[in-house]
């Protein structure tokens, strides 16, 4: 009836629309903190992933509450180490964001973090009540999510996992059966793009799967094939990596021609894992110990890229992002009060981690939604006396944010949108509205000052990327 991306926008839609009036049915402040939530976990590929980003989203949340209301308790009248204690924090979560499993707890907890520290104002009874108001935030929004996903034309993790592995599959037999139609560059072009897809299957078979019941119960068995491709994929770029020279080439595909007679194809076909262990066995004694296991391979790559210097450049570069943010906040008479280190904090925290050329597009994301979502709050919400009235607003907008951005090359222009969405209109969902448009435009000067800071860092720390 729907095509795919109609489908994944009408879901949206209507959880960010559900969320946002039980928000305001509930009487509570701030319903764009359970929008915002609803968007995070809208870009998941699979509800598998979505389940699992809930959970780190809870986790990341309390864990930010927790080290927020902590240094506000004891060090709120010591402004230098509070600001290097917090600005540390920032630093250390940048560094574990490629945790495997915890990485976006890590992530949400710093945003956390400064809303609490910023918007609590160091007292006591506001600070309480913003961390009730935000883990009930938070919880509406996943729960809202999770329903509607659930039921709402769902697209089950199964789905991906089985359309991923059947393509993987063809591509690796078809290479395996016909080695001499491959140049060396181009094999092993063909062989890197496979590693990811099947690096991306062992990660769907991380994740939840309460509700992929095949999965759940035959997990093993699916576990070992995708293993078994992993090791086939390591094994030719290995053997590929021994000598380049066009004799040994040449040789390699000799010894591809013999070794392969075996069949990858009827290897995979294999129903049992004691059958598929013993035909498999071949390619796992074939190659070095550190490949016999995705899990090692996986864990050994994580080690390598938490460790490596670029993503402790990257933690740097958000550090002096934040402290610039703060000394132009402590210096300059910047407007939104403290809303501004907040807002710098949160992109120190998160434009770091992103591709450079992300920066512009992030730039004019900024301006085209800033200024669309400006003049609907200055000119259209005004009008709208109820609360379906003005859920339909936003109804309206995601699905027009969804379908204009469905590709997933410009997934960055979702997630942006759907948050200057929610923030720069936060003045609407207030329980008595307000419509200033200083607001907004407070807002857009705040968000460009901190794009100009962390374009001025990238291009600073970029020769130590290289």
């Amino acid at each position: 009836m729907f095509s795919r991306s109609t489908q994944e926008a009408i879901k949206v839609a209507i959880a960010i629309s559900v969320s946002i009036g039980l928000a305001i049915f509930f009487q509570w402040e701030k319903p764009y903190w359970a929008g915002i939530t609803v968007f995070a976990l809208s870009i998941m590929e699979t509800y598998g992933h979505s389940v699992q980003k809930s959970r780190n989203r809870i986790l990341g949340t309390l864990l930010g509450i927790s080290v927020g209301v902590t240094l506000v308790s004891l060090f709120s009248q010591d402004r230098l180490i509070f600001l290097t204690l917090i600005t540390l924090y920032l630093g250390f979560c940048m560094v574990f964001y490629n945790h495997l499993k915890y990485g976006y707890a890590f992530k949400i907890s710093v945003p956390v973090c400064f809303i609490v520290a910023s918007i609590g104002v160091f007292d006591s009874v506001t600070t309480f009540n913003l961390v009730v108001l935000r883990i009930q935030e938070t919880i509406l929004g996943v729960t809202v999510f999770s329903l509607v996903f659930r039921f709402i034309w769902p697209h089950t993790t199964e789905e991906v996992f089985f359309s991923g592995y059947k393509e993987l599959k063809r591509r690796l037999v078809h290479l395996d059966q016909h080695p001499e139609s491959f140049t060396d560059e181009k094999l092993v072009t063909e062989l890197a793009v496979c590693k990811q897809q099947a690096q991306k299957l062992h990660e769907i078979l991380s994740l939840p799967l309460s509700y992929s019941h095949r999965l759940q119960y035959e997990y093993d068995l699916w576990q070992r094939r995708v293993m078994t491709l992993v090791v086939f994929i390591d094994y030719q770029l290995q053997q590929l990596n021994d000598d380049n020279s066009d004799a040994h080439s040449d040789a390699i595909r000799s010894d591809n021609t013999v070794r392969t007679s075996l069949g990858l194809a009827d290897i995979l076909e294999h129903t049992e894992v004691s059958e598929l262990d013993d035909a498999s066995a071949h390619y796992f004694s074939l190659v070095e110990s550190r490949y016999t296991s995705i899990e090692k391979h996986i864990k050994q790559a994580y080690r390598e890229v938490t460790f490596s210097k670029p993503n402790f450049v990257r933690a740097l570069k958000g550090m002096s992002m934040f402290v610039s943010g703060l000394l132009m906040w402590i210096h300059l008479p910047i407007p939104m009060g403290p809303m501004f280190p907040m807002v710098m904090g949160i992109f120190a925290c998160m434009l770091p981690s992103l591709p450079d050329v992300m920066m512009k597009h992030a730039f004019y994301g900024v301006i085209l939604f800033g200024a669309v979502y400006t003049a609907e709050y200055v000119l259209i919400m005004p009008t709208l006396s109820e609360i379906w009235q003005l859920c339909g607003l936003y109804f309206i907008n995601t699905i027009v944010l969804w379908k204009v951005f469905s590709s997933p090359k410009h997934v960055v222009y979702r997630l942006l949108g759907g948050n200057l969405m929610m923030v720069m209109t936060m003045g609407a969902l207030n329980l008595t509205p307000v419509y200033d448009v200083t607001t907004s435009i407070s807002m857009i000067v705040c968000v460009m000052l901190a794009l100009l800071v962390a374009r001025f860092f990238t291009d600073l720390y970029k020769p130590l990327l290289r």
